[in-house]
C-alpha cells in the first residue's frame, strides 16, 4: 500500500461510499437539491439518473442522513422484483408483519394501513429504489397504484427512483405514461468536469491527511480523459496511480504514471487497440487512400458513414407543405430523443474518431487511444468563435435550456452560411450557429496531429525539437506563411523567427515556443492531413 509512503492516514480512493469523502461537485449539489425539493414538496415520484459510477448512490445516502427523524424511510437495493416480491420487500422495510403466503391484495392492504397510520401521526413515508431501471413494468405499475393512496391535500407515500439513463427512456414509453405524469422532480447526474476532477482529487487527499498537491496538472488531465469524469473510475485510476508512484519512489503522480496505471486497469490491451487502427489503415490503403488516414472528401470519407440524412432542427424558412411540416416535427423529436441519450462523452468521442476516418471495430475508444492512430487528444475551453478558429472537429459539452438537458455532441463542420453539422448519439443534424451559440458551454475535446517525435505532448520545447520536429515545422510554416520551403535541419534562429511571425498572424503570443495553440493552428493552416471544420470562418 502507498499510505505510508505519502503520509496518508487511510486509503483516500476506496470505491465504497463513505460520507466523509463525498465531494459535492456542482452536479451533485444540484442532484441533492432536486431530490430534497421533490420530497419536501410532497410529489409522488422523484427521479435521479446517471451513468454507472457517477455518484447516484452516494447522493441518495447523503439524502438519507438529512431526512427528518420522523420520516419512515425504506431503501431497496434488489430491484429485480415481481409485484408480490416488491410489496413484500416494502412491508419488510416498514417492519410490517406478513405471512409468507400473503397475496398481492393482502400485502397492498397492509401497506395501506401502515401509510395511513404514518400520515395521522405526522410521519412522512418514503421508499427509495436503487438500480430502478431493473424494475419490471408490472412492479412500476404497482408502485403507481400505491401512490394513489392520498387525501385531498397530500400523498401517503413518496417514491424515489434512482437508476441509469435507461430509466428515463423506459418512463417515456406509452405503457408508463401515467407514472411519468406523476414525476414532480427529476435530475440527470453528469460526470465531473475537468476542474471538478482536480478539486475531487485534492479533496480526497486532504481528507486522508495530505494537504500538498500530489497529482500534477498533466496527471489530472490524463485522469479526466481516461475516466470521462466518472468518480468510480477516477477512484480506481487514482488508487492505482498512487500505488505505481510509491513503487517507483516518486513523490508525486505524473502523466506517465497515470498512463502506466491506466493500461493496467482501464484501457484496452495496447496491442489489440493498435491492431484495430492498423486494420483500419489497411482497409483505407486497399481503397486506394493514404495508409493510416482517409483522404477527406465531403461526400465520402468525411460523411459517408452516416446512415441518416441531415435533420433541420432549427427552421428558418416558412414551410407550407403538410408532409414537410410533419417531417420537420419528426426530426425535432428525434433530436430531442438523441440529446436525452447522449449524456456520456464516450459516444461523442467515438463519433469524433469516425469524423477523422477511424473505426474501432465496435470497441469504444477514449482519448488515451489517440496515439495508436497517430493523433493526440486535448481538452479545451473557450468561446464558440475560438473553437471555429482552430478548424478542428470537436466533441462539445452542450446544454439546451429548452430541453433542460446537458448532452455531448461532435461538431463535425461549420459552413459560411451560418450552419453547423453536429453528431448526437450517432445521428447527424444541421443546426443554425445561433442555436450552437445558445447551447455552448465552453468545454470541448478535440483530436489533432501531434508534432512528430513529441509522443503526443501538448507542447514541445526548443531543446526537444529534433529532426522530425524541424521537418514538420519546415513544411507547415512554409505552407502557412506561403513562403518557399527553407532547408534548415535544426531549430535555428531563423526558424524561431518564422514561428513568431506565424504566431503574430494568428494573434498568439509571439514567443517562438511550440505550444498547443501554435500546433493546432499550424496543422489547420499548414496542410496537415486532417478534417477541417470549415473552409472559411468569415462571418461566424
Amino acid at each position: 500500500m502507498y499510505n505510508e509512503f505519502f503520509g496518508l492516514k487511510e486509503n483516500p480512493f476506496s470505491i465504497s461510499p463513505d460520507p466523509q469523502y463525498f465531494y459535492m461537485s456542482k452536479g451533485h449539489i444540484e442532484a441533492f437539491r432536486h431530490l430534497l425539493k421533490g420530497i419536501t414538496e410532497g410529489g409522488s415520484f422523484v427521479i435521479l439518473t446517471g451513468e454507472v459510477g457517477t455518484g447516484k448512490t452516494t447522493v441518495s445516502r447523503r439524502l438519507m442522513h438529512v431526512l427528518a427523524p420522523d420520516t419512515d424511510f425504506v431503501m431497496i437495493y434488489n430491484t429485480r422484483l415481481e409485484p408480490q416480491q416488491l410489496l413484500a420487500e416494502i412491508c419488510g422495510g416498514f417492519h410490517i408483519k406478513t405471512e409468507p403466503s400473503a397475496s398481492i391484495k393482502e400485502l397492498f392492504d397492509l401497506i395501506k394501513v401502515h401509510l395511513e397510520q404514518n400520515f395521522k401521526t405526522g410521519k412522512k413515508s418514503i421508499v427509495m429504489f436503487d438500480e430502478a431501471q431493473l424494475l419490471p413494468f408490472e412492479s412500476l405499475e404497482q408502485l403507481r397504484l400505491l401512490t394513489n393512496l392520498e387525501t385531498d391535500s397530500a400523498k401517503y407515500l413518496q417514491v424515489v427512483l434512482i437508476g441509469q439513463p435507461e430509466l428515463q427512456q423506459r418512463l417515456e414509453s406509452n405503457e408508463l405514461r401515467q407514472l411519468a405524469q406523476r414525476v414532480t422532480a427529476r435530475y440527470h447526474l453528469m460526470p465531473l468536469t475537468r476542474n471538478d476532477v482536480d478539486a475531487y482529487l485534492r479533496y480526497r487527499m486532504q481528507v486522508a491527511g495530505v494537504i500538498q498537491p500530489v497529482f500534477a496538472q498533466s496527471a489530472v488531465k490524463r485522469i479526466y480523459r481516461e475516466t470521462g469524469g466518472v468518480p468510480r473510475l477516477i477512484n480506481l485510476l487514482a488508487d492505482r496511480s498512487l500505488t505505481v508512484a510509491a513503487e517507483l519512489r516518486r513523490p508525486w503522480v505524473t502523466r506517465g504514471i497515470v498512463a502506466m496505471a491506466s493500461r493496467e486497469i482501464l484501457g484496452l490491451d495496447s496491442r489489440r487497440v493498435k491492431g484495430l487502427f492498423k486494420a483500419t489503415a489497411l482497409a483505407v490503403s486497399c481503397a486506394g487512400l493514404a495508409l493510416g488516414i482517409a483522404l477527406y472528401s465531403p461526400a465520402e470519407a468525411h460523411y459517408g458513414w452516416f446512415k441518416r440524412p441531415v435533420v433541420k432542427t432549427v427552421l428558418t424558412e416558412k414551410v407550407t407543405d403538410e408532409t414537410a411540416k410533419q417531417k420537420i416535427e419528426d426530426d425535432r423529436k428525434l433530436f430531442a430523443q438523441d440529446t436525452r441519450q447522449a449524456v456520456s462523452e464516450l459516444s461523442s468521442i467515438n463519433d469524433l474518431y469516425r469524423v477523422w476516418g477511424y473505426s474501432s471495430g465496435g470497441q469504444s475508444l477514449t482519448c488515451a487511444d489517440a496515439s495508436y492512430a497517430g493523433l493526440a487528444c486535448a481538452y479545451m475551453s473557450g468561446s464558440l468563435r475560438d473553437m471555429v478558429r482552430l478548424q478542428h472537429p470537436v466533441s462539445a459539452r452542450l446544454y439546451d435550456p429548452k430541453l433542460r438537458s446537458e448532452f455531448y455532441a461532435a461538431v463535425s463542420s461549420v459552413s459560411p452560411d451560418g450552419k453547423a453539422e453536429i453528431i448526437v448519439n450517432g445521428d447527424r443534424f444541421s443546426v443554425d450557429m445561433s442555436y450552437l451559440q445558445q447551447v455552448w458551454s465552453g468545454e470541448y475535446t478535440l483530436l489533432y496531429r501531434s508534432v512528430p517525435g513529441s509522443e503526443g505532448q501538448e507542447s514541445v520545447s526548443p531543446s526537444d525539437c529534433k529532426s522530425e520536429c524541424v521537418t514538420w515545422l519546415r513544411k507547415s510554416l512554409s505552407r502557412a506563411l506561403n513562403i518557399a520551403e527553407f532547408r534548415d535541419k535544426k531549430l535555428t534562429q531563423r526558424v524561431s523567427e518564422l514561428i513568431r511571425s506565424f504566431q503574430q498572424t494568428r494573434d498568439l503570443p509571439a514567443d517562438g515556443k511550440i505550444g498547443l495553440m501554435t500546433i493546432l493552428l499550424l496543422n489547420a493552416a499548414g496542410g496537415a492531413n486532417m478534417p477541417h471544420l470549415t473552409e472559411s470562418a468569415n462571418g461566424l
